[in-house]
């Protein structure tokens, strides 16, 4: 494993895939929902 990180090949990598995949495509017919996680707590739960 490489002790720096670089994000550009990295991103170009994974673009690649998913564009070979059409991992990134949607039927603009098909209706999705997203669910959306509810805020950080930044304080003590109890």
């Amino acid at each position: 494993m490489d002790k720096k990180y670089y994000p550009i090949e990295i991103e170009e990598k994974w673009a690649k895939v998913w564009s070979e995949r059409s991992i990134n495509n949607s039927d603009a017919n098909e209706s999705f929902a997203q669910v959306i996680p509810p805020p950080n707590v930044t304080g003590t739960l109890h």
